[in-house]
């Protein structure tokens, strides 16, 4: 049984279940949730790069970059959330694997090995 896949898919339900709940506003709740992963994420980059010069300042730069990136797609979907129903979301969270795979074989060509 794929238990990886089974608890992702849980735990994603069950954030956007709460998240709907709480009905704290879009941007407080982002910065609430970012601020809380952010403190850990923030100390180990910095124990390891005194450990180790795998982690340049460039590198530490294009992290943060890329958070920042990824945190604007994150917004709208909790922005969405609070006018959409949770069966609405729920089949579009279904619908999103299979959406992108047919993107990846069809648009961009990639092989299909089984």
């Amino acid at each position: 049984m794929p238990w990886i896949g089974l608890l992702i898919a849980l735990t994603f339900a069950l954030y956007t279940a709460l998240k709907k709940a709480v009905g704290m506003p879009p941007l407080a709740g982002l910065t609430l949730e970012t601020t809380v992963a952010a403190i850990p994420a923030t100390l180990y980059l910095l124990i390891e790069s005194e450990q180790s010069t795998a982690l340049s300042s460039g590198d530490l730069q294009l992290l943060v970059a890329i958070g920042l990136v990824t945190t604007l797609p994150m917004l709208f979907y909790v922005m969405s959330l609070r006018h959409l129903p949770l069966t609405t979301v729920g089949n579009l969270q279904y619908l999103n694997p299979s959406l992108m795979f047919l993107l990846a074989v069809l648009v961009f060509q990639e092989n299909l090995n089984a």
